[in-house]
């Protein structure tokens, strides 16, 4: 969405096509920041897409970053972790956590296939944050 606005902010103009509008990302069986390892919670996307584009969502599990930087400064990409991801439709899936303690950032990257995306990410945590080793 921000870069359809810097678009019509630079040309004057409205892009032909828009990106994805990507709301809400939440996990609705669970306290995200309690999670437990290897549990298996469902997680639900609002999108929507101005022009009606049909859309595809690609889900990712990451690591916290444990750079701290500020105001937009660089940090390197974190790869994704390989866990269990189940999609149900569009704005559903069911993902099992790691069996690792730690902060962890669930990400919903959504695509129209005409070159536009948006983009969401949710913060959660797996383990007791004092410790549960």
């Amino acid at each position: 969405q921000s870069g359809d606005v810097l678009s019509t902010y630079w040309t004057g103009e409205v892009p032909a096509n828009r990106a994805p509008r990507v709301t809400q990302l939440e996990v609705t069986n669970a306290n995200p920041y309690g999670l437990a390892k290897g549990q298996e919670i469902e997680v639900s996307l609002q999108t929507q897409d101005p022009d009606g584009d049909e859309l595809s969502v690609e889900w990712t599990v990451k690591p916290e970053s444990q750079e701290r930087s500020i105001g937009g400064d660089y940090e390197s990409s974190i790869a994704p972790i390989d866990v269990k991801i189940v999609k149900d439709g569009i704005r559903n899936a069911t993902i099992t956590m790691p069996m690792e303690s730690g902060a962890y950032r669930i990400f919903a990257t959504v695509r129209d296939g005409k070159g536009h995306g948006g983009t969401i990410n949710l913060p959660v945590f797996v383990g007791s944050p004092e410790g549960d080793e």
